[in-house]
């Protein structure tokens, strides 16, 4: 009992570390306390979770040397790769995609994968990088809501990641569960500059959603 209790304890002492940046208490914990790297806490988030949600890039290398695995999904399906993608963090992601064994199209728990939080957030270098790979990830894989990349990136408003997109094969014309399109969604966030380039690359400005409306009427 002693050495369990002994045991969790050096993984929260990691895990505050990890959350404060103290790089020298993360080495220690694991070092000279024996904190078990890939432990999980109550929501199934190793220190690798932590150390790239929390940006300490630092404390991830240090991690990666010690053999941390960098594939873990959360309780909610979430990987290390796609918090570095949501978060932006360029130097990690790559990091990540030299080691990582995960499939670019690997989703969390609703459906969404590593492009498709880069693309929310509008971390255009990271879709860029994501789309250099060999496989590329899927450009048109929609979430539970039938929502895709083309349609978070539009909602987001960075025309280059739109662009990039559509230069990648993204379906210009998809329709999520309300049957709004990406030309749908610039309507609705007043987005003009993105709204005349959908069109002028193809988009169907006739398309109703299922409250019967075309994108000029939402």
């Amino acid at each position: 009992f002693f050495s369990i209790l002994l045991a969790h304890l050096w993984v929260m002492t990691l895990l505050s570390a990890i959350q404060t940046g103290d790089i020298e208490r993360v080495k220690f914990a694991v070092e000279q306390g024996a904190a078990d790297i890939n432990a999980e806490d109550e929501d199934g988030r190793t220190p690798i979770h932590w150390a790239v949600s929390t940006g300490h890039v630092d404390i991830f290398d240090f991690l990666l040397s010690k053999g941390a695995e960098v594939d873990t999904a959360d309780e909610a399906g979430y990987t290390p790769l796609m918090s570095a993608c949501s978060g932006g963090r360029m130097n990690v992601v790559d990091a990540l995609l030299k080691t990582s064994k995960e499939p670019l199209d690997k989703t969390n728990n609703d459906g969404r994968t590593a492009l498709f939080f880069a693309c929310s957030k509008g971390h255009l270098k990271v879709v860029e990088r994501l789309l250099t790979c060999n496989p590329k990830p899927n450009v048109n894989l929609a979430d539970q809501y039938n929502v895709t990349p083309l349609h978070r990136a539009v909602n987001k408003g960075i025309i280059e990641v739109v662009e990039l997109l559509l230069d990648n094969g993204a379906k210009i014309n998809a329709q999520d569960k309300r049957g709004d399109t990406p030309l749908h969604i610039a309507s609705m966030e007043n987005n003009e500059p993105i709204g005349k380039m959908l069109i002028a690359r193809g988009a169907d400005w006739q398309i109703k959603n299922k409250d019967g409306k075309t994108y000029e009427e939402v």
